[in-house]
């Protein structure tokens, strides 16, 4: 029987992990919910108890604890991002199917030498992206920050979120600015399939079915329509109203508040408005918002 080769850290494992990354806010959850469904042959899933493959995230605190040689509550940030190749890394080999499916807010850049999006271990990414003016609506619902704070997080260049439920307050996502955080994924050196969150309002089965095709999933397209029924917003809505939502760690009562497109209509005021387009207007136009 001939001896298995031990692999490196270093060493690039076959497969990788396909990321389905957005900014806080745009939609990466839907598809999940989707993808779970799908994989239930469109039948209704407990949205509180996905499958394993499609529950891997990149700040799971217990994901660095398996990995750190002394507490990382204890540890600081800097520190904590020096152990992220690892921990990518064991979730991709521990995983047992070569190559994964893994959900980040991360923007992909590198931070203190360290990229966050690690080209040894990435296949593809799907990458969300919202409307700006809707993103800061329902971001500042779930933070409970007011609008104008929130128009500022996303243009600060140096925000971050942290999932305060865990017990590791050190493990972050690196938003930036929203521009950047958009930007920094458009122009990957890797394939990345860019989908639009007002998309997948208007033609669902089109546009989740883009998605499956780029993550190399059959597409059976009688189950792709019976997911989006699975999906419905107001679907999601009863079960969280019932049954909470697990991964709601926000300040809100509802993770699934509203879903619409065009909300900032009514609520953001035309100084809030014209704010955002100054900021982010030349990704905005880019992407057809303008």
């Amino acid at each position: 029987m001939p001896e298995e080769k031990s692999r490196s850290v270093n060493e690039k494992p076959d497969g990788g992990i396909t990321w389905l990354a957005s900014y806080p806010k745009s939609g990466s959850t839907w598809l999940r919910m989707f993808l779970a469904c799908y994989q239930n042959d469109g039948r209704p899933i407990n949205f509180n108890q996905l499958p394993r493959n499609l529950t891997y995230a990149d700040n799971r605190d217990q994901d660095y604890h398996a990995v750190a040689s002394h507490p990382v509550e204890n540890m600081t940030s800097p520190e904590t991002l020096l152990l992220r190749g690892a921990v990518l890394y064991k979730l991709l080999t521990d995983s047992g199917e070569g190559s994964i499916v893994v959900k980040t807010h991360h923007a992909n850049v590198t931070m203190q030498s360290v990229g966050l999006i690690p080209p040894m271990i990435t296949k593809s990414a799907v990458y969300i992206v919202r409307d700006p003016r809707d993103v800061v609506i329902s971001l500042s619902k779930w933070t409970g920050d007011t609008i104008d704070e929130t128009i500022d997080v996303i243009g600060n260049d140096h925000s971050v979120m942290h999932n305060d439920r865990g017990s590791a307050k050190t493990v972050f996502h690196y938003l930036g600015n929203w521009s950047r955080h958009v930007k920094s994924w458009m122009d990957s050196d890797f394939d990345v399939t860019v989908i639009r969150y007002e998309r997948l309002h208007e033609d669902p089965d089109y546009i989740f079915t883009q998605a499956l095709q780029h993550i190399g999933w059959e597409v059976r397209p009688k189950i792709v329509t019976k997911a989006v029924k699975c999906v419905a917003f107001a679907k999601m809505q009863r079960f969280e109203r019932k049954n909470g939502f697990s991964e709601n760690y926000g300040n809100t009562e509802n993770f699934f508040r509203v879903g619409e497109v065009g909300q900032w209509e009514k609520h953001l005021s035309k100084k809030q408005s014209s704010r955002i387009i100054k900021e982010h207007g030349g990704i905005m136009e880019k992407l057809g918002y303008l």
